[in-house]
């Protein structure tokens, strides 16, 4: 997979001076640049042979396409087009036929991965469109005489006039440590370079520029509301296709794997469908001798229940280890190349994955990252809406299923007598007042107050996915996949998200909460499908309540400072040193970038 970048000019510009900017700035990549007239198109990527698909150019139709796109579903469009599938043709000309068959709305027949624009010259139109889920961010700036859309930002930053930062970016990013929910915004660190938001597309004429939403999370693809047995096999349906099709897609796999469900559900079926592909898992493993003061942390290892699923599935699995953790120089290097793109810290943790899944020779990672997120489900939504509604014999039964007398007992106490959980922990944050002023201007502190930690505790479910697939959930799943995908491109892979298949999605989204957590367990419906094929051993360990997820070895530049106690003024000030934390990350991200003045 390739970056990409359009460029649409009404007027000549300065195009070489451009175009030896990305040069210089970006040395180690391989570079395409296409001109049509006064407008642009190109692509930068580690392996060249990568570059081959991301453009195509119809002479008798005056279509221009530049994708960066991984399509699911190619034989089925073939099919729809009435042509023979031909493995010669890419992306970027398979997405030409579609949208001279279906115009713009050929959107609605594409599956899968993408970023794609599309210069229709004949019909003086340029449109652009991200994917339904967002895993392919896409940034926009508006010129003069013109517009520009990319998959890296960094290739937009040339064509600002003024290389300003935008304050709000910051704000949200670095007093945001102090919230669990704030508004998502599609700024960017730099004034003038926007986010696209995903399931949209843009459409440019005459300099006139709109935005249209062409897929909605919130819309019920189900005519009513389906039995358990019936949610069951259509979510099990929905599950295995996209595994499949996200696994057969490539030749060589590598697997983040951590011992848990959501993973781990992708490694079974992965292996189940496709006995001899070459495969590698990876998981996170603490060193054998581990300083006095962080012993504690082997406690929470993730890597043995890795391992004993990775042993019975027959999947090699290699441990990261802090030595896999490049000098701190590179890790700067790394930050510089993100310029500010990290409003979730897991992919900058996570970065050794990326290496050794190329040192693998696979340009992709596969994720269970969407699991817990969407396709189990947290426990807590379904709890809220009962105790909501007065259904107390069914909270009761839900809360304390499973439970030791003691632990009933504290969750009673937690969940019953703090009724607003939001007011507890909004008070909290109130009464350390000072401290939040000694760090923040009043803006900023009011900021906090109006977004602040436990946000999300008294949504319901279907409210709180709504706000994650938004960005609203700490900075949720598009901070994320941002982060992710460009930390990859930096390596030369990128990741796979078979869970956060959009199909999937919907479907899960609008099932009664009640499939969602049942008998005390709060991943049911996941559990039930996964019973079939997941190792019985396997299924029944709860490795979140036992590990720390996706546990970062201990490298002292990446330590994140989670805070890990009740006592709230302790967590503050764990909060304090994470925001001065992104703080310098913000000055190291930008310390080498300069703006280049283009006629």
């Amino acid at each position: 997979m390739s970056l990409i970048f359009s460029i649409m000019r009404t007027t000549p510009w300065d195009e070489e001076t451009y175009r030896q900017t990305l040069l210089k700035t970006y040395p180690g990549f391989a570079f395409t640049f296409i001109t049509q007239g006064n407008a642009l198109f190109g692509g930068f990527s580690r392996d060249s042979t990568d570059l081959n698909d991301i453009y195509f150019h119809d002479k008798q139709h005056r279509l221009t396409v530049c994708t960066d796109a991984l399509i699911i579903n190619r034989s089925e469009l073939f099919e729809k087009l009435n042509l023979t599938e031909d493995p010669s043709i890419n992306s970027a000309r398979l997405m030409c036929l579609a949208y001279q068959t279906w115009g713009k709305d050929f959107i609605s027949h594409i599956d899968g991965d993408f970023a794609i624009t599309i210069w229709d010259q004949a019909q003086n139109q340029f449109f652009a469109f991200r994917d339904r889920v967002g895993v392919r961010p896409l940034y926009l700036h508006t010129l003069e005489h013109g517009i520009a859309c990319a998959t890296y930002h960094g290739t937009l930053i040339p064509l600002l006039s003024v290389l300003e930062q935008d304050p709000i970016y910051v704000r949200n990013l670095v007093a945001g440590i102090f919230c669990w929910g704030t508004p998502y915004y599609t700024g960017t660190l730099y004034q003038g370079i926007d986010v696209v938001k995903p399931a949209h597309f843009l459409e440019w004429t005459s300099n006139r520029l709109t935005q249209t939403r062409y897929w909605d999370l919130r819309n019920n693809p189900m005519s009513g509301v389906p039995t358990l047995k019936e949610a069951l096999e259509k979510f099990s349906e929905l599950l295995h296709a996209s595994v499949r099709k996200y696994v057969g897609a490539h030749d060589k796999i590598a697997l983040e794997v951590s011992g848990g469900l959501d993973s781990g559900s992708v490694a079974c079926l992965a292996r189940a469908y496709f006995p001899d592909k070459p495969m590698q898992a990876f998981s996170n493993q603490f060193p054998e001798n581990l300083p006095k003061d962080k012993e504690a942390l082997k406690l929470k290892d993730e890597f043995p229940y890795a391992k004993a699923l990775c042993e019975q599935l027959n999947i090699p699995l290699k441990g990261i280890l802090p030595a896999d953790f490049s000098t701190e120089e590179a890790y700067s290097a790394l930050v510089q190349w993100l310029k500010g793109a990290f409003r979730h810290r897991f992919p900058l943790q996570h970065y050794p994955y990326y290496q050794q899944a190329k040192a693998f020779g696979s340009k992709v990672i596969f994720s269970g990252h969407g699991g817990d997120e969407y396709v189990s489900s947290r426990s807590y939504e379904m709890l809220w809406e009962l105790k909501k509604s007065g259904q107390w014999l069914r909270y009761g039964y839900e809360m304390t299923r499973g439970f030791t007398i003691s632990k009933t007992w504290q969750a009673i106490k937690h969940r019953l007598f703090k009724k607003d959980e939001r007011g507890f922990k909004d008070k909290a944050l109130r009464q350390n007042d000072a401290l939040l002023r000694s760090c923040f201007p009043a803006d900023w502190v009011d900021f906090i107050h109006q977004n602040q930690r436990s946000w999300d505790l008294i949504r319901s479910a279907k409210e709180r996915e709504w706000d994650y697939y938004e960005g609203r959930y700490s900075s949720g799943m598009q901070g994320r996949l941002e982060s992710s995908y460009l930390v990859g491109q930096f390596y030369g892979v990128y990741y796979c998200y078979p869970l956060l298949d959009a199909q999937l999605l919907q479907y899960y989204h609008h099932l009664p909460s009640t499939y969602k957590r049942r008998h005390g367990r709060g991943r049911y419906l996941f559990y039930l499908a996964l019973k079939p094929f997941f190792p019985k051993k396997h299924l029944e360990i709860n490795t979140k309540r036992i590990v720390t997820p996706s546990a970062i070895p201990p490298i002292d530049f990446l330590e994140s400072n989670q805070p890990t106690c009740e006592n709230w003024p302790e967590q503050l000030k764990k909060f304090k040193i994470q925001a001065e934390n992104t703080q310098r990350l913000l000055q190291l991200s930008v310390s080498k970038t300069k703006g280049v003045h283009l006629r």
